[in-house]
């Protein structure tokens, strides 16, 4: 049974199968240790800056372990301070405190090239929760290799979930592995390709929606008795009225 017939999109179906169901009792420990991971991780570290500042309000960059139980995903998993530690002795990357109360990295951040070039990037995934989401690729994609973390893409001004996500694995061979296996299984359900080659089309992308814009604008220009920033009023409109009257 290929496990992305349960996790993404069927474009041309008028049913959907069910995406698969996350047990927070059975599978919880793993859950958690995988969001500490996560939140410590070359990928995400980087970039958050609240982290970074509760790192640095300790000389030896340990963090509280109550902060990270306050953060919301944990709080979805139910995760107690004790939990939480249990978690991060797990990471071998993360060091936890005798008492139990602290945690913090003890390797240095990967150059983010590096990071971008063991990264995939799938589009088609159904599941419009993050948490459900970030599991239901994590097992899908255990079985091609050790992810390393899962981010789930959202819309740059909207912020709702793209139905993507980017999957980090442990070197870029895997990960290229994984991309050439998935593309020769494509049956039009999902895209997927490597972090570096989506970077690319989205800058692609933006400047072609970019020259349109210009384009119009310049229509706009050459229009009669056209007047650039100037305003309009109308009246005695209907109280029913739309923008498109």
């Amino acid at each position: 049974l290929n496990p992305f017939n349960l996790l993404f999109k069927k474009k041309n179906s008028k049913t959907e199968r069910k995406p698969i169901v996350f047990s927070h009792d059975r599978d919880r420990p793993a859950a958690i240790s995988r969001q500490i991971a996560f939140y410590f991780s070359d990928s995400n570290l980087p970039r958050d800056k609240f982290l970074q500042f509760e790192m640095g309000r300790n000389e030896s960059g340990f963090v509280n372990l109550s902060v990270i139980a306050s953060f919301q995903r944990m709080k979805t998993l139910r995760a107690s301070v004790r939990d939480i530690a249990e978690g991060a002795r797990r990471v071998d990357y993360l060091e936890v405190s005798p008492d139990g109360q602290w945690v913090r990295r003890t390797t240095p951040v990967l150059d983010q090239d590096a990071l971008t070039n063991r990264t995939i990037y799938v589009d088609g995934f159904k599941s419009t929760d993050v948490g459900q989401l970030i599991e239901n690729a994590q097992e899908a994609f255990d079985e091609y290799g050790k992810v390393l973390s899962v981010r789930a893409v959202r819309h740059f001004r909207t912020k709702q979930l793209t139905g993507a996500v980017f999957v980090e694995f442990e070197n870029e061979n895997v990960a290229r592995e994984v991309v050439e296996t998935l593309q020769l299984q494509d049956d039009g359900d999902f895209q997927v390709c490597m972090k570096a080659d989506w970077k690319r089309i989205e800058r692609r992308n933006a400047l072609v929606a970019k020259r349109t814009l210009l384009e119009q604008n310049k229509k706009h220009k050459n229009l009669p008795n056209y007047i650039k920033g100037a305003w309009i009023r109308l009246t005695d409109l209907h109280t029913n009225a739309t923008k498109q009257e």
